[in-house]
């Protein structure tokens, strides 16, 4: 019996910023101070990104891609400048 691949679930910012990631983020960056900022169309299960700000100026990004063959979520902390 051939294994079913498992969807990747694109998780929102709300999501990530509530989470462990989100928390230890926002901890070391003084807070949250910027709303979400997003780009992509995760409905359509393309490509995209989310982020949000801290009061540091660190941003913090989720990257998604999904096509056929491939499913990728990224995390990525951005410093200001």
């Amino acid at each position: 019996m051939a294994k079913r691949k498992q969807r990747l679930k694109i998780i929102s910012s709300d999501e990530a910023i509530t989470g462990i990631r989100g928390q230890a983020f926002f901890a070391r960056h003084g807070g949250r101070i910027t709303e979400e900022l997003c780009s992509g169309k995760a409905e359509s299960g393309c490509s995209g990104w989310w982020e949000v700000g801290a009061a540091d100026g660190y941003k913090l990004r989720c990257e998604w891609l999904r096509t056929a063959n491939e499913e990728q979520l990224r995390f990525s902390e951005i410093a200001p400048g």
